[in-house]
């Protein structure tokens, strides 16, 4: 009568009937339900969600999230921690929290022209021309002052930002001669 009671409160199917009557009516009725609910519950879907669910994350997180740094180029990896830079080597990132930007390590030319003749000490104008190689150093943390004060700035922006720094040095230079 009790399996009359339990059969009558939870369906149960011929194949569970089955499964019963080969372990014996002696087993543990209520643990034969629960192992029934949880494969009733196990859909050819549900089981195909759980595997492609990781398969996808995981996918998305080695296309989008490898990373190979050129040995002339730094990037600057900011999101979630501190900042990571990677020069010449690779490196992960986590997609969608973490962004990278790139700084670039080659040298860069510069023409420094003064406008107008500046005097030297001995009250003679001089015109002066030159020409500046310059190039972001490479140390850590040189280059997270550089990062702080240059990313996301233009090559062209970079130049002209720093030829106004030479002319401004090199008028100071001549006029102490």
């Amino acid at each position: 009568q009790e399996i009359k009671v339990a059969m009558a409160a939870v369906p149960i199917s011929r194949h569970y009937l089955q499964v019963m009557a080969y372990h014996g009516w002696h087993t543990d009725l209520l643990s034969h339900i629960n192992i029934f609910q949880e494969e009733k519950n196990m859909t050819p879907e549900t089981i195909f969600a759980i595997v492609a669910i990781p398969v996808a994350l995981l996918f998305i997180f080695v296309v989008f999230g490898y990373l190979k740094a050129p040995p002339d180029t730094a990037f600057i990896i900011s999101g979630l921690g501190k900042k990571r830079i990677l020069i010449g080597k690779a490196g992960w990132r986590v997609p969608f929290f973490e962004r990278v930007d790139k700084l670039s390590l080659s040298v860069m030319q510069v023409d420094v022209k003064t406008s107008e003749a500046v005097p030297t000490n001995e009250f003679i104008n001089v015109s002066v021309d030159g020409v500046a190689n310059i190039k972001i150093s490479s140390d850590p943390e040189l280059l997270k002052r550089a990062a702080e004060a240059l990313l996301g700035k233009s090559r062209q922006e970079l130049v002209s930002l720093v030829t106004q720094v030479l002319e401004g040095n090199m008028r100071e230079i001549v006029g102490s001669v």
